[in-house]
């Protein structure tokens, strides 16, 4: 994809170059652009389609239409085979965990000098990070409280006492082997003021995740994380790293082993 010709970004296209290459078919995200500044300046015959791909209500079906549409079948039909069989088997497993068992999870990520000073960034529902701990039967504190993304106070956090906290990392990933701004996050959430007596961070169930290899198609692979990690008795024998490898090998067909390259949870 490098080799191949730039367009502008999602949030400004350039809508001159896309009209240049004379495309039967433009994909871009769900809401960005907004419409006047894409599809309202494009001639007539370049159809737009938007995708989520990050939502397990919706990635399904969306790669499925992608399949057809680019006259993938076979590839396709094997991502979804693969998709079905994993959230499959999580989803019907977390469906057996009684109500009084479910695990209260915090599910963040790293904080911005936008963050208030006694806030965390929180996520509580419409988004694929917040789909990996309902997959799971996890319970998110802040789904009720809150709709979106958006500052949440620490007090609110400590009163709720989640059992595990879940921090998103766009660090590491498959752009670095190193850890370290990784850890670097995960020693912020441990030290942070008044956690001390989180049931969380005093019973070491706080785990950092990286967002390159856990939301978007990849979705599969971070729900089999996480529930790994919200209930590992019920998850014993999923191995979250054998289900990585199977998407870069399988269906990317790359040779990529993410036990020796790039940094995708911390601790591993």
């Amino acid at each position: 994809m490098s080799q191949l010709p730039a367009v502008g970004s999602t949030r400004e296209p350039d809508i001159e170059r896309i009209v240049s290459l004379k495309p039967d078919l433009l994909i871009t995200f769900t809401n960005i652009p907004s419409p006047d500044a894409l599809d309202d300046k494009l001639p007539e015959g370049i159809a737009v389609l938007r995708f989520d791909l990050s939502r397990s209500a919706s990635l399904r079906e969306e790669m499925a239409v992608l399949g057809f549409l680019l006259d993938e079948p076979e590839s396709s039909q094997k991502y979804l085979d693969w998709y079905d069989r994993y959230v499959g088997e999580i989803e019907e497993r977390a469906s057996l965990i009684e109500d009084k068992d479910r695990v209260r999870v915090l599910m963040e990520r790293e904080r911005s000098a936008d963050t208030g000073p006694t806030a965390r960034w929180a996520y509580a529902s419409e988004t694929g990070y917040t789909d990996l701990v309902d997959n799971a039967g996890g319970i998110n504190i802040a789904r009720g409280f809150m709709e979106g993304n958006k500052d949440l106070e620490a007090e609110f956090v400590i009163d709720k006492d989640p059992e595990v906290i879940v921090g998103l990392s766009y660090k590491g990933g498959y752009k670095s082997d190193d850890s370290e701004a990784m850890k670097a996050y995960y020693d912020e959430i441990m030290s942070f003021g008044g956690f001390a007596n989180i049931s969380a961070v005093r019973n070491g169930r706080v785990h950092i995740i990286s967002g390159d290899f856990s939301i978007g198609p990849q979705l599969v692979v971070g729900a089999a994380t996480v529930a790994k990690w919200l209930y590992p008795e019920q998850f014993r024998d999923l191995d979250p790293v054998q289900v990585h490898r199977e998407f870069l090998s399988d269906l990317m067909n790359l040779d990529y082993d993410p036990t020796e390259k790039g940094a995708f949870t911390y601790p591993e």
